[in-house]
C-alpha cells in the first residue's frame, strides 16, 4: 500500500510539471495571440466599413492581414504546437523547454512592431527578423521531435513537420514581397501559401492525430500518405509563383490545395456527424455535450475549407485569363479559409484541446455554438456583399462587423467560463 501511495505521489509530481511547462508556454502565447487577434479583428471592422463608406479610410487598417494571420493564427498554431508535438511523442517535457516557450513569444512582438512600421526601416527588419527566428526556432523543435513517421497515425508527422517549416518560409515571403513593393497580398501565390500552407497543412496533421475525437467515422488511412506530397507540391507552386509573379503557378497551386483538401476531407469523414448508434449512446454526459460541440465545428470547418478551396482555384483562373471578376473571388476565398475555416477550427479546438493541455481538465459546462453562428453568419454576408460588388450599403458591413466583434466577445466569455 505504502509503495503504491509513493508511486502516486511521483505520478502525480511529474504531472504536474509537465502541467506547469505547458502553461509555460501555452500562457504567454496564447494571451499574445488573443491581443493581436483583437486588435486585428477592430482594425478589419474599420476597413470593412470604410469600404461602403461608413468610416473614412486610414492606412492604419492595412495592418489588419498581418496581425490576423501572423499575430493571431500563426502564434496561437506556434504555442499549441509546441505543446502537442512534445505530447504526440511524450519527449521529455523540460527539452528545449526555453526555446519553446521564446519561439511563440519572438513571433508574436515581431509581427506586433512589423505590422506598423515602415517597410525597409530597421524596426521593420528587425521585427521580421525576430519572427522568422522565432518561427524558424518552433519549425526545428517540431521536425527534430517529430523526426521519422512511426505509429498508426504515422502519416500526419510529415504534415505537421512541413507545416512548421512553411512558417519561416511564409514570413520571409512576404518581407521579401514588401520590399518589392505593390499589393503584397494581391500578389500570385502569397495568399494562397499563407493561409493553406502552415494553417491547413497543420489541421490536416492534427485531425489525423486527433480521429478519436469523433465516433462512428470510417477512415480511409492509404489516403492520408497523399497528403504530405500533394500539400508540399502545392506549396512549392505558391512559393515559386511570389517571387516569380507567376499566375499560372498560382493556378497550379490552387489545385494541388484543393485536391488535398478533398483527399483529407473523405479520409478523415469530416463531414459526418451522428447523433446516434451504439457509440453515441455509450457516451457520457460529459463526452457527448464536446463531441457535438467539436464535430459540428470541425463539419463547418471542413465545408469552408472546400468552399475556400474552389473560390480559390477559380480565382486563379479568373486572374490567369485576366477575368476582372478575379479581385472579389480572392476576397471571398481569403476569407472563406482564414474566418470560415481557420475560425471554425480554433474554435473547436480551444476549448477541447486546451484546458487539457494545462490542466488536465475536461471542461464541458459552458460550450455553446452561439460564437460559431454570429462568427458564420458575418463570414457569409461579408463575402456575399463583395461578391455583389460592395455596394455602398453602410447597412451590410455594419452588421457584418458587429457579428465578427460578438463572435470574439461571446467566444472570450465561453472560453473563461468553462466548468465540469
Amino acid at each position: 500500500m505504502l509503495r503504491f501511495i509513493l508511486t502516486l505521489e511521483v505520478w502525480l509530481a511529474v504531472l504536474e510539471a509537465r502541467l506547469r511547462s505547458a502553461r509555460l508556454i501555452l500562457i504567454p502565447g496564447v494571451a499574445l495571440a488573443t491581443v493581436s487577434g483583437v486588435l486585428g479583428a477592430v482594425v478589419g471592422a474599420v476597413w470593412l466599413l470604410s469600404l461602403s463608406s461608413a468610416l473614412p479610410f486610414t492606412p492604419l487598417v492595412l495592418s489588419h492581414p498581418k496581425l490576423m494571420l501572423f499575430g493571431f493564427v500563426y502564434v496561437f498554431i506556434a504555442s499549441v504546437a509546441m505543446v502537442l508535438v512534445q505530447r504526440f511523442r511524450n519527449e521529455e517535457h523540460t527539452s528545449y523547454l526555453r526555446l519553446r516557450a521564446a519561439s511563440p513569444i519572438a513571433i508574436a512582438l515581431g509581427v506586433l512592431l512589423s505590422a506598423f512600421a515602415e517597410p525597409g526601416t530597421v524596426v521593420w527588419l528587425l521585427s521580421y527578423a525576430a519572427s522568422v527566428a522565432g518561427a524558424s526556432s518552433a519549425a526545428f523543435y517540431s521536425v527534430r521531435v517529430l523526426g521519422r513517421p512511426s505509429g498508426p497515425l504515422a502519416a500526419a508527422d510529415p504534415l505537421i513537420s512541413s507545416s512548421m517549416i512553411l512558417m519561416p518560409l511564409s514570413l520571409a515571403l512576404t518581407m521579401f514581397a514588401e520590399l518589392d513593393g505593390g499589393h503584397v497580398f494581391g500578389r500570385p501565390g502569397l495568399p494562397l501559401l499563407l493561409l493553406l500552407g502552415t494553417p491547413a497543412g497543420m489541421v490536416m496533421g492534427v485531425g489525423i492525430k486527433t480521429v478519436h475525437f469523433r465516433v462512428d467515422i470510417r477512415l480511409r488511412r492509404r489516403a492520408w500518405w497523399l497528403l504530405t506530397p500533394l500539400h508540399v507540391a502545392s506549396s512549392a507552386a505558391a512559393s515559386a509563383a511570389v517571387p516569380l509573379r507567376s499566375e499560372a503557378l498560382e493556378l497550379a497551386a490552387s489545385l494541388g490545395y484543393l485536391l488535398a483538401s478533398v483527399v483529407w476531407v473523405v479520409s478523415v469523414d469530416a463531414l459526418r456527424r451522428v447523433k446516434s448508434g451504439e457509440q453515441y449512446a455509450r457516451m457520457r454526459e460529459r463526452d457527448r455535450v464536446r463531441y457535438l460541440y467539436f464535430s459540428a465545428l470541425y463539419r463547418a470547418a471542413s465545408i469552408w475549407l472546400l468552399a475556400g478551396c474552389v473560390l480559390a482555384a477559380v480565382g486563379s483562373a479568373s486572374l490567369l485569363l485576366a477575368h476582372p471578376f478575379w479581385y472579389v473571388l480572392r476576397d471571398a476565398y481569403i476569407h472563406s479559409l482564414a474566418v470560415g475555416f481557420v475560425g471554425n477550427m480554433i474554435l473547436a479546438y480551444a476549448p477541447i484541446l486546451m484546458p487539457g493541455l494545462m490542466s488536465a481538465r475536461m471542461p464541458y459546462t459552458g460550450l455553446t455554438l452561439y460564437p460559431a453562428a454570429l462568427l458564420n453568419s458575418g463570414n457569409v454576408l461579408r463575402i456575399a456583399w463583395f461578391l455583389a460588388g460592395s455596394p455602398g450599403v453602410p447597412l451590410a458591413t455594419i452588421a457584418a462587423s458587429a457579428l465578427y466583434l460578438s463572435s470574439i466577445v461571446m467566444t472570450l466569455h465561453m472560453m473563461h467560463s468553462l466548468g465540469e
